[in-house]
């Protein structure tokens, strides 16, 4: 008799226990083979055609994520981790404020002149020629109320028309559409002051959009690297972050907050003039730290200097997933030479969106995070004699790779939805093998009539066109919608992988499965066919003489075979 599978749940998704099985007569009565003792006291005769025999219990572990193969894959993916963690901490190393402040000042200095040279007549070559070029050439209307907004340090800050961002490009428009310059007080609360002089003021719509967005622009170049009198290093201009906190900070909800020392317009402003993040050197002198474009940009650089190991990391996990997977064609032969290496499909090498391949990444980015945590627990402690202080925890904060830590969170993220959607499929392919899909086709059935795919498609092809044939001549229009509706719930379950074919084709494949197979096949896609139901609903009738439409022109199955 043919042989079959017996699969037993054990309570996990992703592990399967496979039982192989076979029935052959015996030629006399047997006992249930054990102790003797247990034979005399409980053996009992079994039919005189046949017993069954465990052959063996294996555990099938092809989709174990517990098995060698993958603790391969894992260990790899760990390893990833540290090689990324070591370039971290030889790299990268600690998160620097003053570093990240210079290197924005001499990218925005160079800006600066390269803007300056572009206007044919500017003769210097230098930061401080190249902001009193521009200051002259290219005034601006917000700077008429600069004594309304606090003066030449604070006006930057307080004149929202004075901020580089698309906020500061939107009030420096409507200043040239209403006559007035929007920003706050020195309490923080909105006000809009109105343009005595209006020779900045364009008279025409053009006028208006060349002085909002061109004057606006140039100006900022100029006073983003500070004034003429203090270049480089002189009060700048607020980047897209602080300029959107400032304005943020205008609303009704922040009223009274500069009653408070630590609110967040005190914050904003004490920001950036620099007294917020201000130090004492070893001199005893302090040093005041300015949050504005050249320090928001350093910091734009840092936060790239700290994706370096991060994308190292995520690309040696490609190279190890992709090489494994390789490996694992090779020796299943599905890749024999340079051709056949050619046709491999390059998304089945990519670790995104298999179970595997998320896990993999998620253990990289875990070990990298664990690394570089541990490194900078290591340096901090080691910088502070060993002891546990504000500064020490300040120090560590500053080691922690943030680009690697928010990786990790959303890799987390990701392993759980991919894991739990591939759970979700495993449970509902369990349930459709166990219980049938709904509409009489169960794949458990389908394993003991033993057909082989070229059958299996043939006979999803005539349930296909059995059912076309029924949706096309049902009159109703309302029962036509629903049952073609219904119809695409079965074909998406049903034909996804399957070869469908036309009326030509059936006969050709007819002939073609003939030469190879018994004539038993027949009778059991027949039988299949018979118990056909395309639609869910009872109240939808299936007429099942669209099978004869189908059948009457297939050797074998003609003359009704198919309504058992």
């Amino acid at each position: 008799m043919g042989s079959g599978e017996l699969s037993i749940w054990n309570g996990h998704f992703d592990d399967e226990i496979r039982i192989d099985y076979f029935l052959e007569p015996l030629t006399s009565p047997r006992l249930i083979e054990g102790p003797e003792s247990e034979e005399v006291e409980y053996g009992t005769p079994i039919d005189d055609d046949m017993t069954i025999e465990i052959e063996d219990i294996e555990e099938n572990e092809e989709n174990s994520e517990t098995n060698a193969s993958h603790r391969v894959d894992y260990l790899l993916a760990a390893g990833c981790g540290l090689i990324a963690g070591a370039i971290d901490s030889l790299w990268v190393g600690k998160f620097d404020f003053d570093r990240a402040r210079e290197w924005g000042s001499e990218r925005i200095n160079d800006f600066v002149v390269a803007v300056a040279k572009m206007d044919p007549g500017y003769k210097g070559d230098d930061i401080k020629s190249a902001i009193k070029f521009l200051e002259k050439k290219y005034p601006f209307v917000g700077d008429r109320a600069t004594s309304e907004f606090g003066g030449g340090r604070q006006h930057h800050l307080r004149d929202f028309s004075h901020h580089m961002s698309l906020g500061g490009l939107a009030f420096s428009l409507l200043t040239q559409f209403t006559g007035k310059v929007y920003g706050t007080d020195q309490h923080g609360v909105f006000m809009a002051v109105p343009v005595a002089d209006e020779d900045l003021i364009g008279r025409t719509v053009e006028e208006k959009l060349m002085l909002g967005v061109v004057l606006w622009f140039y100006h900022m170049v100029s006073d983003m690297a500070g004034s003429s009198g203090s270049p480089g290093k002189g009060t700048g201009i607020p980047g897209p972050i602080l300029s959107f906190m400032k304005q943020l900070s205008a609303l009704p909800i922040f009223k009274d907050a500069m009653l408070d020392e630590a609110s967040f317009r005190k914050m904003l402003s004490k920001l950036f003039n620099g007294t917020l993040l201000k130090t004492v050197g070893e001199d005893g002198k302090k040093i005041y730290r300015r949050f504005d474009l050249r320090a928001e940009l350093g910091i734009a650089h840092e936060l790239a200097r700290q994706s370096v190991p991060v994308l190292v990391n995520e690309c040696l996990v490609c190279v190890c997933y992709a090489a494994r997977r390789l490996y694992e064609m090779c020796a299943d032969g599905e890749v024999q030479d340079f051709k056949s290496l050619l046709s491999v499909d390059i998304g089945a090498l990519m670790p995104h969106g298999s179970p595997l391949g998320t896990r993999m990444v998620t253990i990289a980015t875990g070990v990298f995070a664990l690394t570089d945590m541990a490194d900078g627990l290591i340096r901090a402690l080691m910088h502070g004699d060993w002891r546990i202080d504000p500064k020490t925890v300040s120090n560590f904060l500053l080691h922690v790779n943030v680009v690697g830590a928010i990786r990790f969170v959303f890799a987390v993220h990701t392993d759980y939805k991919v894991h739990a959607e591939a759970r979700q499929e495993t449970c509902s392919r369990a349930k459709f093998e166990n219980q049938g899909n709904g509409y009489g086709d169960d794949s458990s059935v389908m394993r003991f009539f033993e057909l082989d795919e070229a059958q299996t498609n043939l006979m999803i092809s005539i349930e296909y066109q059995a059912a076309r044939i029924d949706i096309e001549q049902t009159k109703n229009k309302e029962t036509r919608e629903k049952k073609e509706r219904e119809f695409r719930d079965w074909e998406s379950a049903n034909c996804s992988e399957c070869a469908l074919r036309d009326k030509e084709e059936f006969i050709n494949e007819v002939h073609r499965i003939q030469k190879c197979a018994t004539p038993l096949w027949q009778e059991l896609v027949a039988l299949e066919v018979s118990q056909f139901m395309p639609y869910r609903s009872k109240k939808l009738k299936y007429d099942a003489a669209t099978l004869d439409k189908v059948c009457d022109d297939l050797p074998g199955f003609e003359g009704k075979k198919c309504q058992i």
